[in-house]
C-alpha cells in the first residue's frame, strides 16, 4: 500500500518541537548507555535508535489513548515534512558575474520505520481517503547532519520535563525567557506582540492572548503546586493609570507577572525575573554558593557536557543530566532474536546466561565486569546494533543483582564493587591466588561468618584488618576444588 502526504495533518507543527526534543534526548541517552560498549569496540554509536510511544508517554508523564495517539501522530508529522532551505547568502560568482544561491531539502529523520500492532487501513475523511496508522513504535536514523552533530556537540541543552510535557505556550514562553535572562537576576517586560509572531504568528492577537492566559492558568493551578493569589493593582499604561489584576506564577525558577484588564484573557502586561538557583535545581543541576550554574560564562540557558563527545562514562551523564530520563532504553525490535538465541536464569546473586545453541553458560554476577559482558554478547555473533542491545539488556539485568550481604547493627551491609575488586586484587598480588569473580561471589555467600568478616573488614577501613582477612580467605580458599585444580595446572606447566 501507498500513501501520499497531501494534508496539513503530514506537516510538522510548532508542538511537535517538543517531542522533537524528546526524541533527540532518547537517542542520545541510548547511545550514553552503550558508552562501555562502543569503547571496547572502538566505534562511534550507530545511527539507529529504537523509540516506543509507550516510553514517551512514561517519561511526559502522560497516559491514556489520548496522549498515545498525539504522541504517535507527531513523530509521524516529523517523519513526513520536508523543509526546503534556501540559502539567502550567494555561494559562489558564475563565469557570467552572477550570484548563484543555493537551495537544498532537509528532514529530520534520514528514515523511519513505524511498527504496529495493527496493519494500516483506509479511512474516509473531509478530503478524501487517507491510510491511518497507530504505530506502537518507531525505528529512527537521523539526518547525517543531525547524526554528527548529536555526537560532536559539546553541550546539550536542557529543558525540565514539566515544561517539555506542558501546553506549547508554556514551552515556548519557558524557550524565550532562557533566551532573555542573563546571569544577573534582571527585570525584564515581555513584549506581548513578540512573543505573538514567535509563537503563534497564524493566531489573531486576540486569540494568542486567551489561549497564553489559559495555559498559564492550567499551568498554575496543576495538581501538586501551591497556587499562587492574585492581586489588584494600578499601573501607567501609555499614560493612563489602570486598574489591573496582577498574579505571580513560578515558571520552574522564572517569576512571571501576568497583568490583565478585567477578564483573565485580557492580558496587558508580562513582567519576569529569574531565581537562577530554583532554575538550576528545575533541571537538576547544581549551583554555586552564588546561586549560578559551574563554569565560565554560563547564561540562564545551562547545559550540561554531552558524553559522546569524548564517550565519558555513562555514570557521569546520568549524574549531571538528573533524573529526567530513564536510563534504560533497550531496542527492543533485536529482543525476539535474542530471546530465541539466549536464556536467562536469575538468582539474587548470580546471573547464567545459556546460549541455546552451543548450551555454552555465562555467570554473571554484581561485580562482573563490561568485559565478562561484551564476551557474553560477542558469543552470539549478532550484527554491531544488536550486540549492543543485547550488552545493554545484560547491562540492566547485571545491575538488578544483589551485592555480597550480611545483617549489621544499623541494618543490612555490602560489599561494595571497589572493596570487591580490591579484595580480588589483594589475593593475586600477594598471595598469588587467581580467583574469576563469579568463584569469589559464590564462595563467599556461602560461608556466611567469612562474609561478614570480609565486609566488616573493608567497612572499617583499617589497612591491618585488611591485611588479616586477605589471609583468611587465602586460607578457607585453600580447600576450594577450584583453587586445587588451578594449581595442579600451574604446576603441569612447569
Amino acid at each position: 500500500m501507498v500513501s501520499c502526504a497531501t494534508t496539513d495533518d503530514h506537516v510538522m507543527e510548532l508542538e511537535d518541537l517538543q517531542v522533537l526534543y524528546l526524541l533527540i534526548a532518547m537517542t542520545i541517552n541510548q547511545w550514553s548507555n552503550c558508552i562501555e560498549f562502543l569503547k571496547q569496540k572502538q566505534i562511534k554509536p550507530f545511527n539507529r535508535a529504537y523509540i516506543e510511544v509507550n516510553q514517551m508517554c512514561k517519561i511526559l508523564n502522560k497516559s491514556g489513548s489520548f496522549w498515545y495517539k498525539n504522541l504517535a501522530k507527531s513523530v509521524l508529522r516529523i517523519k513526513s515534512t520536508v523543509f526546503d532551505l534556501h540559502q539567502l547568502e550567494a555561494m559562489y560568482i558564475d563565469d557570467e558575474g552572477n550570484d548563484i544561491y543555493s537551495s537544498k531539502e532537509f528532514r529530520f529523520f534520514q528514515n523511519c520505520t513505524s511498527y504496529s500492532k495493527d496493519r494500516a487501513r483506509v479511512v474516509e475523511t473531509d478530503e478524501g481517503e487517507e491510510v491511518e496508522v497507530l504505530p506502537k513504535s518507531f525505528m529512527i536514523e537521523w539526518n547525517e547532519e543531525l547524526y554528527k552533530n548529536m555526537l560532536t556537540d559539546k553541550h546539550l541543552f536542557v529543558l525540565p520535563i514539566s515544561v517539555l510535557s506542558a501546553h506549547p505556550d508554556i514551552f515556548w514562553l519557558y524557550v524565550h525567557l532562557r533566551n532573555r535572562f542573563s546571569k544577573k537576576s534582571e527585570r525584564v517586560v515581555i513584549d506581548i506582540q513578540e512573543l505573538h509572531d514567535r509563537m503563534s504568528p497564524g493566531q489573531t492577537a486576540t486569540n494568542f492572548k486567551r489561549t497564553l492566559a489559559t495555559a498559564l492558568e492550567q499551568w498554575r493551578k496543576r495538581p501538586g503546586v501551591t497556587t499562587s493569589t492574585s492581586e489588584a493593582c494600578e499601573m501607567d499604561i501609555a499614560g493612563q493609570m489602570q486598574e489591573l489584576t496582577v498574579t505571580a506564577i513560578d515558571l520552574e525558577g522564572f517569576q512571571v507577572e501576568l497583568y490583565t484588564d478585567g477578564k483573565p484573557d485580557r492580558i496587558v502586561r508580562l513582567e519576569a525575573t529569574c531565581n537562577h538557583h530554583k532554575m538550576l535545581k528545575s533541571l537538576h543541576i547544581d549551583s554555586g554558593t552564588d546561586g549560578m550554574a559551574p563554569g565560565k560564562d554560563i547564561k540562564a540557558a545551562p547545559q550540561v557536557p554531552n558524553p559522546l563527545t569524548a564517550l565519558e562514562p555513562v555514570m557521569r551523564f546520568a549524574r549531571e543530566r538528573g533524573e529526567e530520563w530513564p536510563k534504560e532504553f533497550l531496542i527492543r525490535i533485536a529482543q525476539k532474536k535474542l530471546q530465541d538465541s539466549v536464556s536467562f536464569r536469575q538468582s539474587k546473586y548470580l546471573l547464567t546466561c545459556t546460549i541455546n545453541d552451543t548450551q555454552n553458560q555465562y555467570v554473571l554476577t554484581r561485580y562482573s565486569r563490561f568485559e565478562d559482558l561484551m564476551l557474553v554478547a560477542g558469543a552470539l555473533e549478532l550484527d554491531i546494533a544488536d550486540e549492543a542491545s543485547l550488552f545493554s539488556m545484560l547491562d540492566k539485568k547485571r545491575a538488578q543483582l544483589s551485592l555480597i550481604q550480611c545483617e549489621g547493627e544499623k541494618g543490612v551491609k555490602g560489599l561494595s564493587l571497589d572493596s570487591f575488586s580490591d579484595l580480588q586484587e589483594r589475593l593475586y598480588r600477594q598471595h598469588a591466588t587467581v580467583v574469576e569473580t563469579t568463584e569469589l561471589v559464590e564462595f563467599l555467600i556461602q560461608r556466611s561468618t567469612l562474609r561478614r568478616s570480609v565486609i566488616d573488614a573493608w567497612s572499617s577501613r583499617s589497612e591491618d584488618a585488611r591485611v588479616k582477612m586477605t589471609m583468611a580467605v587465602v586460607k578457607a580458599l585453600g580447600g576450594a576444588s577450584f583453587v586445587q585444580e588451578r594449581s595442579a595446572e600451574q604446576q603441569a606447566l612447569f
